[in-house]
């Protein structure tokens, strides 16, 4: 309780209550700087690694498409703030909880007509599907391996490709004419499945 740092985390808090009291927008850099509950980083402008990565994916999901990277740059910044303004929220730039529990609400795309055959031959051949961030290392040696995109589970709706490869979490309920499960019991486990899967094709 002394630490200077813990203090200021503890102020913002206390500041957010209040404004949530009085129905104001709470402010999303409460937790600016540290890691999250959830073991996920704030990540800002001049932010770089696989946090920042997963939110340019997710900001995609939504609409807000980015250079997929893994740097927190001036368009990724951009649409932070039109995600953010879209949902309500401070629109500072900065993903704290309140932005990445937003980021990972489902998107709500339009409905799309009934593929006809040409559409289905246009479709990916292959998408990676990761649990969580613990599984986002072994997924992009697939990724770069298959040269197959990779998205979060919370975010795959409806078919996205012919084949989903299932690199950590659930494969349940996911549509597509062929699913590879790869998660194991642990991160390390599904590594494992990883590499054994890239050793036979």
């Amino acid at each position: 309780m002394l630490n200077p740092k813990v203090q200021k985390v503890l102020m913002k808090i206390h500041a957010n209550i209040a404004l949530e009291f009085f129905g104001k927008k709470a402010l999303d850099t409460a937790l600016d700087s540290i890691v999250l509950p959830d073991g996920r980083e704030v990540v800002k402008i001049g932010s770089r690694g696989a946090d920042v990565k997963y939110a340019q994916i997710a900001l995609g999901r939504h609409g807000h498409e980015t250079d997929v990277d893994s740097i927190f740059g001036k368009d990724t910044d951009k649409k932070t703030k039109a995600f953010q303004k879209a949902k309500g929220l401070v629109d500072d730039g900065i993903i704290g909880a309140a932005t990445w529990a937003e980021l990972e609400r489902k998107s709500q795309p339009p409905a799309k007509p009934a593929q006809n055959p040409k559409e289905d031959d246009e479709m990916l051949k292959q998408a990676i599907v990761i649990g969580s961030l613990n599984d986002y290392s072994a997924a992009e040696i697939l990724s770069v391996r298959l040269k197959a995109p990779i998205y979060p589970r919370k975010s795959v709706i409806g078919k996205v490709a012919k084949e989903l490869l299932v690199v950590g979490g659930d494969a349940e309920g996911l549509k597509a004419d062929k699913v590879t499960d790869l998660s194991g019991g642990t991160r390390f486990k599904t590594a494992q499945n990883v590499e054994g899967y890239l050793k036979k094709i």
